[in-house]
């Protein structure tokens, strides 16, 4: 495990899932996975790339772990690049959510009665 996976933390890198060759100036549909599980705002990680101009689209996506997913993958370098299997490619940071429920029997011109549930628990 390199620094950047100890820093970031393993759980929350994004890697390829097949190898892709990408030309210049180009971008393509790229599949990724990763083990967090939830609803999950994806991350371009310019700093995992060792290749300069290579950029994944932010983005927000349910993830299930072991599932793939597509993200864009973007070059925008002069040269053709390769992205391998299990490259690390971005990350991902969980989002806090959760559920407002509008109760009923809240008094005539009152504001509504609300409860307030985590996601987990809904």
């Amino acid at each position: 495990m390199d620094d950047v996976d100890r820093s970031i933390g393993v759980s929350c890198v994004l890697r390829a899932t097949h190898k892709t060759r990408l030309p210049p100036s180009a971008a393509t549909v790229f599949w990724v996975r990763t083990i967090r599980k939830g609803l999950g705002q994806v991350f371009d990680a310019s700093r995992l790339f060792t290749t300069a101009g290579v950029t994944i689209a932010n983005g927000v996506h349910d993830l299930v772990p072991g599932l793939s997913f597509p993200v864009i993958v973007t070059n925008f370098g002069a040269r053709e690049v390769i992205l391998r299997q299990r490259a690390n490619v971005g990350y991902v940071e969980l989002l806090t959510t959760g559920v407002v429920q509008v109760l009923p029997g809240a008094p005539p011109g009152g504001p509504p009665a609300t409860a307030f549930t985590s996601a987990t628990a809904a």
